[in-house]
């Protein structure tokens, strides 16, 4: 005989044979993302929140772009209702919506995109909650180093460019320490890629740890480490460093014929905000402090210091 389902009740949460419904899930706009498309940084993408974003090429905006065409404020995002709206800030070249000029402010349709200038083109995506989410668990997979816990390259050089515009713009003290394990390779050669990674690990999670929460910490690639640092005048950086450094050397990892541990060196540098160095210059002192510390027998602190 022919089975009859039976229906308990209609609409969200009805029951089919007693077994709950999941109910409708009704989206609400809390977010949105900008993918660039163009440039050699095409396909990184932003989120905004409900808090919404300044666009420009000022060291004072949200988001901000390095090309010419791009005014230092240029425009913003705000949320307002069930979206967010464009507002064009009398910019120099233009602020384009599906390549109509936008006038003043203009509610944006749930996927669209912007045109910054001349030659920056986004994608806008506007994000529900479980939307959000996902993009901020995809951005944190993107943007971290799965053997240590410790940010990768792609997000030190991000964030490297922040922490200097935020130095300049607040006229406050940015330090940079590099580090590389002294020795690692004969590590690897001795006991195995597999110890190696342990010590590896050890070490990013010590470094995390030994941080304070408004530092941050990155795989600068290989056995080298990188960490910013907010504040702090060059002594304290320096203090700060031989304490990672003294931390880093009591490390060890159980292998089968006893402990292996290794040691630390480390180079340091601060943010001259009188010349005004860019990102870069800052990370090639911190190089050039490391390589004199390794220079003058590894397991020490040196910093950068002009010729």
């Amino acid at each position: 005989m022919a089975r009859t389902k039976r229906h308990t009740k209609s609409g969200p949460g009805a029951t089919v044979d007693g077994l709950q419904e999941v109910r409708a899930y009704s989206p609400e706009v809390v977010g949105a993302t900008l993918t660039l498309l163009t440039g050699g940084e095409a396909g990184r993408f932003f989120t905004v929140d409900a808090g919404g974003a300044t666009l420009g090429r000022g060291d004072e905006v949200d988001i901000g772009f390095e090309d010419e065409t791009v005014s230092r404020l240029h425009a913003t995002l705000t949320k307002e209702g069930d979206g967010f709206v464009l507002t064009d800030l009398d910019s120099r070249n233009g602020t384009y919506l599906d390549g109509l000029a936008v006038r003043g402010a203009m509610a944006l349709p749930r996927r669209c995109r912007i045109q910054l200038g001349s030659r920056v083109m986004l994608e806008y995506n506007v994000l529900d909650e479980l939307g959000m989410e996902a993009v901020e668990k995809l951005s944190k997979a993107l943007l971290l180093d799965p053997l240590t816990g410790a940010g990768n390259r792609l997000q030190l050089e991000q964030r490297l460019a922040e922490e200097t515009s935020y130095a300049r713009r607040h006229g406050q003290p940015l330090g940079l320490l590099l580090m590389d394990l002294d020795h690692f390779k004969r590590v690897n050669d001795r006991y195995g890629h597999l110890v190696g990674d342990r010590v590896l690990a050890n070490v990013g999670r010590a470094l995390v740890e030994s941080c304070r929460t408004e530092d941050a910490v990155f795989r600068y690639g290989g056995e080298e480490f990188c960490v910013l640092v907010r504040g702090l005048t060059a002594e304290a950086l320096v203090q700060m460093a031989e304490r990672i450094r003294r931390v880093v050397a009591g490390l060890s990892v159980e292998v089968e014929d006893g402990l292996v541990s290794v040691t630390i060196s480390v180079g340091v540098a601060i943010l001259d905000l009188e010349s005004k160095p860019d990102a870069e210059e800052i990370l090639l002192q911190a190089d050039r402090a490391l390589y004199r510390a390794k220079t003058l027998g590894r397991d020490r602190v040196e910093q950068f210091s002009p010729p």
